[in-house]
């Protein structure tokens, strides 16, 4: 069953990364009735999207309890988390999502042994690197099953509860950090278990980038997912840095995944119909999928899913110095 309204958090809004009071609405975010590959009995209200004039990062605001997430996501179907074959066979090809194809490349040139990968899903990440490579897991819903099934060691559900006695080359974090209520908390718990000289290395959505911020705001393709909570900036993790000790040694802006010209005016016209009405979007999405799953849960509320429209998502690599 789907949260109710009145399980909505409730209470002040600094902002949710760094504290800071200086927030600003960046407009509501429409609601969805589908969460983590499942179809909800009712739709969850989107709150509003809030900017941070200080560390440039955006929130969600109110979002549901820690608990009530959690409960969503292991409800939900473990094959939503799995990438098609784009995401783990074609590592030299066109085909290969952007933000992997980085990662992989920076693991791989930096001689990484060991891998810890948070919210590994069913896995086709870790399995893609190298055979040396020994290759952790931490992964809440069903396909941490799936991923076990690859040979990936499923060491806890959540990275609070990570009980590995040793130490990792990297520390991945790719597709997560935005379904994250606290996020300080988080990265710490995860730079912990990086070796010396280790890279803790985190991909998601890109808050500095100027469309989604000063025009799109909370009907960007990106925040309309109910996932979708929490958006750190680039200033965010420099102060981050700086208060752990960490090196931020590198940072990508990137398409979350290659997209030719055509596919991009599309997702560009796809978007631009969300933003106008979001109501006639959600009727042509259920005009298009009538008949579809039937005797199943219909949507009745749609996103434009066009990864690859824009450079929309950045990826930012610390280091862990070697004295600390």
């Amino acid at each position: 069953m789907s949260p109710e309204a009145s399980d909505i958090c409730a209470g002040p809004v600094p902002c949710r990364l760094c504290g800071s009071a200086a927030i600003r609405d960046l407009g509501a975010i429409p609601a969805s009735d589908y969460f983590a590959g499942q179809v909800l009995p009712g739709p969850l209200s989107g709150g509003r999207l809030w900017g941070c004039r200080d560390c440039a990062s955006m929130f969600r605001y109110p979002i549901l309890t820690a608990e009530q997430y959690l409960s969503l996501y292991r409800a939900g179907d473990p094959n939503q988390w799995s990438a098609d074959e784009h995401r783990a066979e074609h590592w030299d090809s066109g085909r290969l999502r952007e933000d992997l194809r980085i990662i992989r490349s920076i693991m791989v040139d930096a001689g990484v042994r060991s891998a810890l990968d948070v919210g590994c899903g069913s896995g086709e990440f870790l399995a893609s690197l190298p055979a040396d490579v020994a290759k952790f897991g931490i992964e809440p819903s069903g396909a941490g099953l799936l991923a076990s099934r690859r040979g990936i060691d499923i060491v806890a559900r959540q990275l609070e509860e990570c009980a590995v006695q040793g130490r990792f080359d990297a520390v991945t974090i790719i597709d997560v950090i935005e379904h994250v209520p606290e996020v300080e908390p988080f990265l710490a718990r995860a730079y912990a278990w990086l070796s010396p000289g280790g890279l803790l290395i985190v991909s998601t959505g890109n808050p500095d980038n100027r469309l989604w911020r000063d025009w799109l705001r909370g009907r960007f393709w990106y925040v309309v997912f109910p996932e979708h909570i929490t958006f750190p900036s680039l200033s965010y993790f420099k102060s981050w840095c700086a208060r752990s000790g960490a090196v931020l040694a590198e940072r990508h802006v990137t398409r979350y995944q290659r997209a030719g010209l055509a596919r991009r005016l599309l997702g560009a016209a796809i978007q631009a119909l969300f933003v106008m009405n979001p109501n006639v979007f959600n009727w042509l999405g259920r005009s298009l999928r009538g008949g579809v799953r039937r005797g199943k849960a219909q949507r009745r509320t749609f996103s434009p899913g066009i990864p690859g429209t824009f450079r929309d998502h950045h990826i930012i690599v610390m280091r862990k110095p070697t004295a600390q």
